[in-house]
Parts: structure tokens; sequence; C-alpha cells
């Protein structure tokens, strides 16, 4: 059953149609990654779906309400949707400890922060969150001394702890290496299944780790979706993205590769 329904989605820009019509279902429990060329709608959808953008025409059905137009509060506290922008949003300063508890359920809200006190069922809480993105022997140090791979595990960690029903992830592995791809990708997948899980992404060799059904955006509206492997045969897929992606991988092998990495 479908835990997310858009029916007819589209939102104008000055006279700009960035998303025209877009029909997409998701599982509970599925890991649904969306991709595209640059301009194709993909973050706008994303802001879409959490009210961060307003429509001008279709709905957004969660878990069996309409949540279209909503407040931004109401999407992420209430209705239980968590999103991690492309570059890690977190605070240097404090340790990555401190940045998965000022991210807990039930301490979002001066009143509550005001009023919060840390246990020993808090704190269990944590460590297990930080434990499962490889970051808990590193809970000490302030996050702003640890590897642009390791911020983005930690707004991932921030985000996990928050325990959405869906999660959104723009771009996740952004300015990772190879090896952090990877284990980035490892981590989604094991976090699907628990948690409803959309993520957008460029990297295809990520894609075809992690995907099981892909939705690729063109010009704001569905140009293709299915399986990775039927995806990537597509000849309007190719024509518009995948040809001009891999050459693009490719290149930033080459320079990997002069670089000595």
């Amino acid at each position: 059953m479908a835990i997310l329904e858009i029916r007819g989605l589209a939102v104008d820009f000055k006279g700009f149609r960035a998303i025209d019509g877009v029909d997409m279902d998701v599982e509970r429990g599925e890991l649904r990654v969306i991709i595209g060329p640059n301009g194709a709608g993909k973050s706008t959808l994303m802001d879409l779906i959490t009210a961060k953008t307003r429509p001008t025409a279709g709905s957004v059905t969660f878990d069996g309400a309409d949540i279209t137009g909503l407040d931004i509060s109401d999407i992420s506290a209430r209705r239980g949707i968590g999103r991690k922008f492309q570059g890690p949003n977190i605070f240097g300063a404090m340790t990555a400890l401190e940045n998965v508890e000022l991210a807990l359920n039930g301490h979002n809200t001066l009143i509550k922060a005001l009023f919060y006190r840390r246990t020993r069922q808090t704190l269990e809480q944590i460590d297990a969150a930080l434990a499962r993105v490889g970051l808990y022997e590193k809970r000490g140090l302030p996050a702003g001394a640890l590897s642009h791979g390791e911020k983005q595990w930690l707004e991932i960690c921030m985000l996990l702890a928050q325990n959405p029903k869906l999660m959104i992830l723009d771009e996740p592995t952004t300015g990772m290496t190879a090896e952090e791809t990877y284990k980035t990708g490892e981590l989604i997948m094991g976090m699907s299944g628990e948690h409803t899980i959309i993520v957008a992404e460029h990297d295809m060799d990520f894609v075809r780790q992690v995907a099981s059904t892909v939705t690729v955006l063109h010009q704001g509206r569905v140009l293709a979706e299915g399986g990775i492997a039927d995806v990537e045969r597509d000849p309007r897929v190719v024509a518009v993205y995948l040809k001009d992606s891999d050459s693009a991988e490719d290149g930033q092998e080459s320079v990997k590769g002069a670089s000595g990495a």
C-alpha cells in the first residue's frame, strides 16, 4: 500500500512550470531513487512534498491524509516527514552527540528545550543512532572536526534520531569519496523497510547500488519509472540524461586517477 500518493502535482514560478503534472506512488518501506538532469525538478518536487513550496495544482497524500500546502512544522513534527538537504547542516562547535541530541523528538521547541534533562535512555538512543552511522567513537568530537563524509552521516543520524516515517535525502553523497559513497549506500539500504526513503542523486554508481525503483524527471515531468535496468535501457533516459551523466562520471574518475586518489 502506498504511503505517499502524488497526483497531478504542479508549480509555477513566474510563468515557468517547474513541476508539471507529476503522478507518483511510493510504497511503505520503499527506497525510491529520483534521477534526472539539472533543472529537471528533483529538489522542487521535494520542496512540494515537505511544504517548503506550495503547489499551483495537484495533491500530496501521506499516510492516508491530504497534506497539500500544510505548514512545514506540521509536515516535519506531526506527519513524520524528515528531509536532509544537499550540504551538511550541522552545528560545528557542538559535539556529534550534542547535534543528535538537539534533533531528537520531544526536544524540538523552545519550551521543551528549556525543561529538557538528559537521561540514560536518551544517551542510549543517541549512542545507538551514532553507532548505526559509524560515528560512535567520534561522538565527543566537535562536529566541525569531522570529515565531509562524516558530517553527511551525522546529518543522516540526526534525521534518523527523529524516527520519521518518510526520509527525504537530497544528493546525500555530494562531495564524498568513492569509499564514503559506497558506505552511504550500505547505510541507506539498511534503513529502508524500517523507514520509507526517497533519495535524489546524480551518482549513477550509487543509484545502481541502492535502487530497486527509479523515477526519472525531465523538465518537471516523469519521463520514465521502473527498475534500474529498465530505466538504463530506456532510449529517452539515455538521450536526456544517462549519456551526459556517464560522461561526467568518466571525467571525474580521470581526475581522481591523476591526483593519485
